[in-house]
């Protein structure tokens, strides 16, 4: 037995053949929607699902298009897992990429904290207390409240 055999399966009928072709597609068809939403994964996933997508997207067009049902062919069932591995590492990099985003969040609220405790407070030109933040001020990295833009953006 050779791993020809064990990777192959020769004997279906034609409708099940039909079948395999467009779950094929569709497979593909799937996994590029995947890329180019993106879901927040990273571009390495997004890239191999493209790739992935589009290599079962031509090759079920080449079954649908240029195999006749009549002749002898050969059905790969690896070819399902294969989008299955690809969607789940496209998930994981999403996860990973949020971990990665809530740490370059923190580290850069870290550091406008440190800039900010580090001017100090603002005190009024007559000695009597804090004053009144200019437009340049310490708090000119952040907009105010219902201007339409994001905080800490």
């Amino acid at each position: 037995m050779t791993a020809h055999d064990l990777l192959a399966v020769t004997t279906l009928g034609a409708s099940t053949f039909q079948v395999y072709r467009v779950a094929i597609v569709l497979c593909g068809v799937v996994l590029v929607a995947l890329a180019t939403r993106g879901l927040g994964a990273t571009v390495l996933a997004r890239l191999i699902s493209a790739v992935v997508g589009v290599i079962l997207v031509g090759y079920g067009g080449y079954l649908i298009f240029f195999v006749d049902e009549g002749h002898l062919y050969e059905v790969y069932p690896f070819l399902f897992i294969l989008p299955a591995l690809v969607v789940g590492f496209h998930l994981y990099s999403r996860v990973l990429n949020r971990e990665v985003d809530a740490a370059a969040r923190a580290q850069l609220e870290t550091e406008r904290a440190a800039r900010r405790a580090a001017r100090g407070p603002a005190v009024a030109p007559d000695g009597s207390g804090v004053a009144n933040e200019p437009s340049g001020g310490a708090g000119a990295d952040q907009t105010e409240p219902g201007s339409g833009e994001r905080a800490g953006s």
